[in-house]
């Protein structure tokens, strides 16, 4: 018999459970001081051995009958391998011996939670407030927003996450779920005030920091959003998630240079992947080295192709060079490896339409509509497309099926183009004038037919316009 008493000093878990599968293995009689037991089951849990973890919690309790935690950490194991019923009946023991230890109370509403009685789930972690001290409340608030989680109430389920880094502002779980909430709510302007505050108190949380640069990056505001990851990175140097995402950041901010540094020190403190080679070849890429960025790609292809994504940044750096035919073939390449993308449908219908191959772009930019008809950009290039062609009749049909998705104001722009260059002029040129007193870039328009730069009426009301504001 093992009795860990008799270690004054204690043995290391690992050298606990040699000791612990020995006398299992042997057959002997077992027991352990509850710490002992404790210490074995969180090992067991933390390797997701949920059946080991069951077992050292039976022998347990063949020590400690009447523990509640012991019939507790039944229960949540259990719950861990979708024995509801099993977990119920082992809860039911734990209340007879502890009816207000909170665990108790958090076990059951977790075991509502699963049994999708929220209202009932919520109503017991009410009654495991009156029951909570300061330590209790971060477990509660959790669960709170686990279940509002659940139910699709993310406002709701923000506001808990915001409860549980008050009491603990260096939750991890709570930062990423924090973010999760905020994006699908789009509540960027909270996010911002969120971590502000929890900055004021813990300002070297480098979760908050990594978070609130989200929230800019969210908000367009680059310059921020930078400063936010930047901190985020000068208080932990090894928070991979920050490195990648500044990354981002500087790449809207095109300030390629000081992507290109913090590509390097990514790439000395952590594993160099595809991806790492792909900013790297895109740092590139975007100051115009397309030949440097063409050899970081190809270093990324032997490693993985990301799902065609390596060739179709190889197919833009010779879109960019007018290399039409190694472009088409490249975004072939691409289109192969992923045939859902609308990206690369583009990308094939474009450069079919410098090689004067219309139909293939006809074809392509059909089935970027097909895979992505909300989307504003896969409209806006097919309507470029035969705008360029003069296939009006065509676009006009195709404008007003892009509408049925969303009401982007480059869609009235489209309206104002089509008008003007397929004979209702004076219908067109009103519809401008209306777009100019709302205050729109007119710049939008020729992005769409360049050819109307040429026109005299157009430049013209430009000029009023811009004279009398």
């Amino acid at each position: 018999m093992y009795d860990y008493n008799d270690n004054p000093e204690g043995l290391n878990v690992k050298d606990l459970v040699l000791q612990y599968e020995g006398m299992l293995a042997k057959g002997s009689s077992i027991f352990l001081d509850s710490d002992a037991f404790q210490d074995l089951i969180d090992y067991y849990e933390d390797q997701y051995e949920y059946p080991k973890a069951l077992q050292a919690i039976e022998h347990a309790l063949v020590n400690y009958p009447f523990s509640a935690v012991f019939h507790i950490r039944k229960a949540q194991l259990l719950l861990e391998e979708d024995r509801i019923d099993d977990a119920n009946a082992a809860l039911h023991i734990a209340k007879l011996y502890e009816p207000t230890n909170v665990d108790v109370f958090l076990t059951e509403a977790e075991i509502l939670h699963q049994s999708e009685d929220y209202k009932a789930a919520l109503k017991m972690l009410e009654s495991a407030m009156l029951y909570a001290d300061g330590n209790d409340l971060e477990d509660i608030y959790l669960l709170e927003a686990s279940i509002f989680e659940s139910q699709e109430d993310y406002e709701s389920s923000f506001q808990s996450l915001v409860k549980v880094l008050e009491q603990n502002p260096s939750n991890e779980m709570a930062y990423s779920r924090l973010w999760m909430c905020m994006e699908l709510t789009e509540s960027y302007e909270e996010g911002v005030e969120v971590s502000l505050k929890i900055i004021d108190r813990a300002p070297y949380s480098y979760w908050a920091w990594y978070n609130l640069g989200h929230a800019y990056m969210q908000l367009g505001l680059y310059e921020k959003a930078f400063e936010a990851y930047d901190y985020s990175i000068v208080i932990n140097e090894d928070f991979e998630f920050a490195y990648r995402d500044v990354i981002a950041c500087l790449f809207r901010l095109e300030n390629y240079e000081l992507a290109k540094r913090y590509v390097q020190d990514y790439k000395d403190l952590f594993d160099t992947d595809a991806e790492v080679l792909l900013w790297e070849g895109e740092c590139h890429e975007y100051s115009g080295e397309y030949e440097k960025a063409r050899s970081f790609y190809a270093d990324a292809m032997k490693i993985d192709s990301l799902e065609g994504r390596l060739h179709y940044r190889m197919g833009v750096t010779y879109a960019n060079e007018e290399n039409w035919r190694l472009a088409q073939r490249a975004f072939e390449k691409a289109y192969d490896q992923n045939k859902d993308s609308e990206e690369y449908c583009i990308a094939l219908a474009e450069v079919y339409n410098q090689l004067d191959e219309v139909q293939l772009a006809y074809s392509f930019f059909k089935k970027a509509i097909v895979i992505s008809p909300e989307e504003t950009i896969t409209w806006i290039s097919y309507l470029e497309f035969l705008i360029d062609e003069e296939d009006f009749e065509t676009a006009i049909e195709a404008l007003s099926d892009a509408r049925r998705y969303n009401t982007d104001v480059l869609f009235d722009f489209c309206e104002v183009a089509l008008n003007i260059l397929s004979g209702s002029r004076k219908e067109g040129i009103l519809q401008f004038m209306l777009l100019l007193e709302n205050g729109e870039d007119y710049q939008k328009l020729y992005d769409l037919a360049p050819d109307l730069e040429k026109d005299l009426e157009i430049s013209t009301l430009i000029h009023s316009y811009r004279n009398k504001n």
